[in-house]
């Protein structure tokens, strides 16, 4: 840990500049003080990586636990430069084939350091044995390693080389990629002529990166201990050159890789791996396993929320698929004909009962692509029906109504109603469409807490969890540590709560056998309060979390899932929390139709009015027309640069309309007639978004 403190560690990583060409401005910049800073970097992390399952583990994650906000977050992008210094490799052999085929050819690139370093091949006459390279055993012996290290010079000048070969295409660069939360490659974005994925088969024995990425889980642990400002958001683990890896490739071979090796693996590491680790051996041997085969789905903290996408979305397309398929096969035995969609048929009026009555009666098709109609009325669920039904029966369930949920004035969330119900199949619906929401990739309207992300996950809960929810409660509650035992024994406090329904109705319930007759001291205090807390997060609502939880389950259940945090499951299944729309982004990504090209669109008083009017409106008014083209007013969890959004053009006889604009919330369109001024459209644009509901001609 000392050795990690080193500050300029990351110049063995960063200096990618041609030295031959340059003389080095200090001393940080010689090759050989950055080839002594790369090994001893290689070497930390992976004695780190030895500890990440171990009681040794959980010391350093304590140690790192107590480092400032910035220390910890310089730690956090050393080790995620240390994974891209040794990815980025196979991205450039991924994009330049013939640099990977001179690679195989010529025996790798161990020459490639000496065409381009400013350390010279010493003439063979000349006694110069003191930059001899030692054997692997004399590095052992001596534990001192060469700084002429030629696996630190293939990685430092493989971009040297990448843009030396004349041969070659221009190499695609990295400066494509970007540090922030999301990569631009998220989602939707076109796959470019070079932008050729990365293989499972080229890393997955990649002992750097596995340290590496053990290394990282470490402070992934520290994090999730952190609390308030001091805690980092799940995007600052996120490496974005892995959203040029073939994901979906990687997922399938974890997931067989994990059904092929159930059995246990010890936990503590071999002391000659340590040993290894320690002299920077690069000969440690390793076999195909489940402890030294690498991939990227075993640390899903490197992936980003783009890609986890992804996985989710082929997950579910082959899962929706498989049932497809089934039905086809069921209907051939049977000879009857079994439909390949799961079907919604509901009426406005009764959303909540005949939305149950579908999922209950359907428990093996939850898994198809949904399709909603709304009965009695024209339209055909081609994404926007399906929006909708999401919309209103959220709003139902989350009525007062319903009696299913409180609103917690402190917090404004929602939470579970303590109060004894019956009505568990409202539960058991409620998490079934928050499933099939995930599975179906909508955006829900969600004012929950991370608590009940967690509870999907099936994450421990505890008192921060309750201080999140009830704030006031806590902040009064936690104030029982600082009182004496005198005066907590005067409060008059037994192990038993007591709270009321919205009619006034008062319960008390005991929160351990017997609670009622057991008086709170000083030396129970501790149990009083995490009783307390537990009760309002979950025994007092047990049943109705067992019944919401269930009903989720029934419809996501893949590995998948698995890989998200609470973060990314809110951020997933409410999108994007924006303050105002970025208009210039948005307006970006806008594709036309109806004029003869993008610029003429652009050009048009049509679409310059409706930027501006955009552009005029409050955030509320933003979210309203966003609602009324997309059917949900959320940005996508990526951002809004992936938002799909179409402007197509209506014709219209002498330049000039009385009809409103029409929205087609299934392929997120919206279709605009010329109109005399800006005024009009205005005009026109607030009467249809504020008129809109349900599918009908007009």
């Amino acid at each position: 840990m000392v050795l990690f403190e080193i500050p300029f560690l990351s110049k063995a990583l960063t200096n990618n500049d041609k030295r031959s060409q340059h003389r080095p401005g200090s001393m940080v910049e010689v090759p050989e003080i950055q080839a002594l800073c790369y090994e001893i970097l290689k070497r930390v992390l992976g004695i780190f990586s030895q500890a990440e399952s171990t009681l040794t583990g959980n010391y350093v994650a304590s140690w790192f636990l107590k480092r400032s906000h910035v220390d910890f977050m310089a730690k956090v992008e050393l080790i995620n430069l240390y994974i891209t210094f040794h990815l980025k490799k196979y991205f450039y052999f991924a994009n330049n084939p013939e640099l990977a085929r001179r690679s195989s050819l010529g025996g790798g690139l161990e020459n490639t350091h000496r065409r381009n370093s400013s350390i010279p091949t010493p003439p063979p006459q000349q006694d110069e044995s003191h930059l001899v390279k030692p054997t692997i055993k004399e590095a052992r012996s001596n534990s001192v390693p060469h700084v002429q290290d030629d696996e630190y010079f293939q990685y430092s000048y493989l971009k040297d080389e990448v843009e030396g070969m004349d041969t070659l295409a221009p190499p695609v660069s990295l400066q494509q990629l970007t540090s922030g939360p999301l990569s631009p490659r998220s989602r939707g974005s076109k796959k470019k002529k070079h932008d050729a994925k990365i293989r499972v088969h080229q890393y997955s024995l990649n002992y750097h990166l596995r340290t590496a990425s053990g290394a990282l889980s470490i402070f992934v642990k520290a994090n999730y201990i952190r609390y308030g400002e001091n805690k980092l958001q799940a995007h600052a683990f996120y490496n974005s050159l892995v959203d040029y890896v073939n994901i979906k490739l990687d997922y399938d071979a974890w997931l067989s890789r994990r059904k092929l090796s159930r059995q246990d693996v010890g936990t503590e590491p071999a002391l000659q791996t340590v040993i290894d680790y320690i002299h920077g051996s690069n000969h440690v041997p390793f076999t195909e396993s489940p402890s030294t085969t690498f991939y990227f789905c075993q640390y899903p903290f490197l992936i980003t929320l783009g890609g986890k996408i992804a996985i989710l979305e082929y997950e579910a397309r082959r899962q929706m698929e498989r049932k497809a398929e089934e039905a086809f096969i069921n209907s051939l035995d049977r000879r009857v004909t079994l439909d390949v969609y799961f079907r919604v048929r509901v009426r406005r009026d009764y959303i909540v009962q005949d939305s149950l009555r579908c999922i209950q009666l359907n428990p093996n098709n939850l898994k198809k692509s949904l399709r909603v109609q709304f009965i009695n009325e024209p339209g055909v669920d081609a994404g926007g029906l399906k929006k909708e039904w999401f919309l209103l029966l959220t709003r139902a369930l989350f009525s007062p109504h319903a009696g299913m949920l409180s609103y917690v004035e402190d917090s404004n969330f929602l939470w579970f109603n303590v109060v004894p119900v019956d009505n568990f199949e409202m539960y058991y619906l409620f998490g079934a469409i928050l499933g099939l929401a995930i599975y179906n990739l909508t955006i829900l309207d969600l004012k929950f807490p991370i608590t009940m992300y967690k509870i999907l996950l099936g994450l421990p809960i505890g008192l921060a969890d309750y201080q999140e929810i009830f704030p006031m409660s806590a902040r009064n509650l936690f104030r029982l540590r600082d009182y004496s035992a005198e005066e907590i024994e005067s409060l008059d406090l037994t192990f038993e709560v007591t709270f009321s329904d919205p009619f006034g109705t008062r319960y008390t319930k005991d929160l351990i056998p017997g609670g009622s007759n057991l008086v709170v001291d000083g030396d129970n205090r501790e149990l009083y309060i995490d009783k307390y807390a537990r009760f309002f997060l979950w025994d007092g609502m047990s049943k109705q979390l067992a019944a919401f939880k269930g009903g989720f389950s029934n419809v996501v259940d893949g590995n998948a899932f698995s890989l998200f945090l609470p973060e990314e499951i809110q951020l997933l299944l409410c999108g994007s929390e924006e303050s105002k729309f970025d208009v210039d982004v948005l307006q970006s990504v806008t594709n036309y139709s109806g004029w003869a090209s993008k610029e003429e669109a652009t050009e048009s008083s049509t679409v310059k009015w409706f930027w501006e009017y955009v552009s005029g409106l409050t955030y509320k008014q933003q979210k309203k027309l966003l609602l009324f083209i997309t059917g949900s007013d959320r940005v996508p969890a990526t951002g809004i640069q992936n938002l799909t959004l179409k402007i197509s053009r209506l014709k219209t006889a002498g330049g000039d309309s009385d009809r409103l604009p029409v929205a087609h919330t299934c392929f997120n369109e919206l279709a605009l007639y010329d109109y005399i001024s800006k005024k009009k459209l205005a005009e026109k644009l607030d009467k249809a978004v504020n008129m809109s509901a349900g599918f009908g001609i007009k």
